[in-house]
């Protein structure tokens, strides 16, 4: 169903959560798959920083200072200035908004350096302005990563808010 290796994004639209759970099961096998999630899927003992952090050294991919180095990979896509990225830094998940806690799941899937570029909801709840801004993280990744997938998961027609059209799968038919 999904072409790999190829810089393709998708827009998977469900009818339910018990089918948007075996998708992202199926989806999470996937050699090197990230997840970013409608609240980030951070932990809340730790800071921004550290939740970024925090899969790389478990993965034992790379040094610390990959965190604070990626002011240049989030400015060249818009997403974020140093001041902003060091104050998003040192939030506890408690004090960030919803859209922040959407930015650091970004940023730590990122670091990881996925394969396959999963977004679980990342349009809900947000406002106009931050719906934008999170429109840009798929062609911030496919910026950085350009022959790699991504997907959206969504239960509706999404009209993505950067223009770029994903291609449609609904999951009782082929791609349209």
């Amino acid at each position: 169903m999904l072409q790999a290796h190829k810089g393709y994004s998708y827009c998977v639209v469900m009818k339910s959560e018990m089918q948007k759970q075996a998708l992202l099961t199926s989806l999470l096998q996937w050699r090197a798959a990230a997840v970013v999630s409608s609240d980030g899927s951070l932990i809340s003992g730790l800071t921004g920083a550290e939740n970024i952090v925090l899969p790389v050294r478990y993965l034992s991919m790379k040094s610390d200072s990959l965190v604070y180095g990626t002011t240049s990979l989030f400015s060249s896509c818009e997403l974020i200035d140093e001041r902003e990225l060091k104050a998003l830094l040192a939030k506890f998940p408690e004090q960030m908004s919803l859209y922040e806690k959407r930015m650091v799941g970004f940023m730590r899937a990122m670091c990881v350096e996925p394969e396959l570029m999963i977004y679980d909801g990342i349009y809900e709840g947000l406002a106009r302005h931050e719906v934008e801004q999170v429109g840009k993280f798929d062609d911030c990744f496919h910026l950085h990563f350009p022959f790699r997938t991504s997907v959206l998961l969504c239960f509706e027609n999404f009209n993505h808010p950067t223009g770029s059209q994903p291609k449609m799968i609904y999951l009782d038919d082929e791609i349209r």
